[in-house]
């Protein structure tokens, strides 16, 4: 299984994602779904910066290169 762990979470709108899997993509979704940030990560951990997009609940959609995705919550103070 593809486990991708986030922290910190809740946090100031930088966070990491660390992954046991090759991350492909990760898109960031507002709460109405709204793409508002796509990286394509080189390594298995990468550190998002977030801090020009508003306070609130996020969405991660994480594409692995085995064609999996996974979606986790994150929440930006």
């Amino acid at each position: 299984s593809n486990k991708v762990f986030i922290f910190p979470n809740p946090n100031n709108k930088i966070f990491n994602i660390q992954c046991s899997a090759n991350m492909k993509t990760i898109e960031i979704l507002d709460i109405l779904g709204n793409s508002i940030h796509t990286s394509n990560p080189q390594s298995a951990s990468i550190e998002i910066d977030i801090k020009d997009k508003p306070s609130g609940i996020y969405f991660l959609k994480i594409n692995f290169k085995n064609d999996n995705s996974v979606i986790k919550r994150v929440i930006c103070n």
